[in-house]
């Protein structure tokens, strides 16, 4: 398992959220998430690009909330960010 795909299994555990197994289960086998690319000719456009992406999306918007001193809770800018492009998986 690369270092992408366990890191975003990692956080979306870390979010306690119910039925989560079941999500990771789905993005893991019955999709092709940790394969696909972001785009096919822009961002990311490249075998695993759409989870590479998506945990760079996350990094940015926990950095982000950082600077701005938003303090959203940890799981939903988890779950926004690494989630935000799932329907293209």
């Amino acid at each position: 398992m690369n270092n992408t795909k366990q890191t975003i299994i990692r956080l979306l555990r870390n979010t306690e959220r119910k039925g989560m197994d079941s999500l990771i289960e789905y993005i893991d086998e019955g999709s092709d998430f940790f394969e696909a690319p972001a785009s096919t000719k822009h961002h990311s456009a490249y075998v695993g690009g759409l989870a590479e992406h998506s945990l760079n999306a996350y990094n940015t918007a926990l950095n982000l909330d950082g600077v701005f001193g938003m303090g959203t809770p940890d799981d939903q800018i988890i779950l926004t960010a690494l989630l935000h492009d799932l329907c293209n998986a």
